[in-house]
């Protein structure tokens, strides 16, 4: 243990599958006390399998990584942000980016802010869309983390 951090308020941050794995691990583990998602937040379904001129699918790509045995039928980004409400979630996009278009991520992020907004703590999840590519922006996610991170 470190005597500079407190075991309560402790906060992951990622870009890219790093933001996806950013968003799992405080999906699975309830110690995270906040999240910030960086270009990696979609609908999954449609980004693993429907080609778009705004991102590029999984299904047009060599590798196989990003498919996981019935993730597409099975559940959706604000399906997994459901397992991290209520605790604090951020999600930063590009507008820009081609792995994550940011209009896909911003509708599947209403679903997101309507269960925190059933459960009366809208202010813990937010969203942002910035003017760049797929990189980590930082101007609201440092902010977000101090607000929910600092004693």
């Amino acid at each position: 243990f470190r005597s500079d951090v407190a075991a309560d308020r402790v906060g992951v941050y990622g870009i890219s599958w790093g933001g996806r794995t950013a968003m799992y691990a405080a999906a699975l583990d309830k110690r995270l006390a906040a999240c910030v998602v960086s270009g990696h937040f979609m609908e999954s379904t449609v980004k693993m399998v429907k080609p778009s001129p705004f991102y590029t699918a999984y299904i047009e790509v060599d590798y196989n990584y990003p498919f996981f045995s019935r993730q597409a039928t099975e559940f959706a980004d604000a399906d997994i942000c459901s397992l991290i409400c209520p605790r604090a979630l951020h999600i930063e996009q590009g507008r820009e980016d081609r792995v994550s278009y940011w209009k896909i991520a911003e509708r599947e992020f209403e679903i997101v802010q309507g269960w925190y907004e059933r459960l009366g703590v809208r202010e813990r999840a937010t969203f942002e869309i910035f003017e760049g590519g797929h990189f980590v922006a930082g101007r609201e996610a440092f902010t977000f983390l101090e607000r929910w991170l600092r004693p």
